[in-house]
């Protein structure tokens, strides 16, 4: 004699708990894609960060290398707030560098304090400032 098979016997997955199961999964998909996005924007900030501290640096070098009494890019006067000749460049079209110059903490010496603002970046990498001490040659 046969028995009846019981429906809940059944092996398999009952509709609910796929419905369940893809609910948990969309949850997490979503999730992630919200974390590629804030990757992202962070790695872009990064990246606009570490280009403006190599531009600072690379002003640093080349001021650093100036005699004072000849080179009027390491005379006394700048403005990192705003473009003063011959206190500003722009290495890129979106750049623009800046630079003040002050007496420095001994004779023979200045404070050299070099701003990059990046007109393209976001809050966390548009600007990048350094400072540091001179010495005349």
């Amino acid at each position: 004699m046969i028995e009846p098979q019981d429906a809940r016997s059944e092996a398999g997955f009952s509709l609910v708990e796929t419905m369940v199961a893809s609910l948990v999964l969309t949850i997490g998909l979503v999730g992630l894609a919200q974390l590629l996005a804030v990757a992202t924007i962070m790695h872009s900030d990064a990246r606009h960060a570490t280009a403006n501290t190599v531009l600072v640096q690379a002003k640093l070098d080349e001021l650093m290398k100036a005699n004072f009494s000849l080179n009027s890019t390491v005379a006394l006067g700048g403005s990192i707030a705003s473009n003063m000749a011959p206190y500003f460049d722009q290495p890129e079209a979106s750049i623009e560098r800046r630079w003040r110059v002050t007496d420095g903490p001994v004779a023979g010496t200045r404070l050299l304090e070099v701003s990059v603002e990046n007109k393209g970046g976001r809050l966390y990498g548009r600007t990048q400032t350094l400072t540091t001490v001179i010495r005349d040659w």
